[in-house]
């Protein structure tokens, strides 16, 4: 089943009732992957990054307090650092997906290192299915609690313009 939350939360919006104006998102840059074959747009002033040694890709704002980190992977475990609410059917560019929210959990033991650093921290996920080897596209959006609605906006407008290409 596919749904739309309509509580304020960053999961995203991706059946586009409202559409994003053109005039907003004009001179954002585009994120591209050419070995899986997809691209969407982020905002202008976010700064990308790619981790030495990993396959991990950062994208976040000038104060780097909102984080999208992006990992095309197996995934098999994740989130060990958050609370999550439940997680919830999406559908991105015609692939069903998934979606969840997570808020900074300090109460996770050993196993969450920095945990005191995610404290006031909201989190969001959503994984896109890659179906050449069942790899998926993993979003992580790591953002300042009391900003959920500014990043609710903000993975709206990015998973808005994502797009598998040739």
């Amino acid at each position: 089943m596919t749904s739309t939350i309509q509580t304020p939360s960053p999961t995203p919006n991706t059946e586009s009732s409202t559409a994003v104006p053109t005039d907003e998102m004009a001179g954002w840059k585009t994120y591209e992957n050419s070995e899986y074959k997809f691209k969407f747009k982020y905002p202008a002033n976010w700064i990308s990054g790619k981790k030495d040694g990993t396959l991990e890709t950062t994208l976040s704002n000038q104060e780097n307090t909102h984080k999208i980190r992006l990992f095309v992977e197996f995934v098999v475990g994740f989130g060990y650092c958050y609370s999550y609410s439940g997680k919830e059917e999406i559908n991105i560019a015609g692939i069903p997906s998934e979606t969840g929210n997570g808020t900074g959990a300090t109460d996770q033991g050993d196993i969450c290192f920095g945990k005191e650093k995610i404290k006031g921290t909201g989190n969001t996920y959503v994984f896109i299915p890659i179906t050449m080897d069942g790899k998926k596209i993993y979003f992580d959006y790591t953002y300042p609690i009391n900003e959920i609605d500014k990043a609710k906006i903000n993975l709206d407008q990015i998973l808005s313009t994502f797009q598998f290409v040739e």
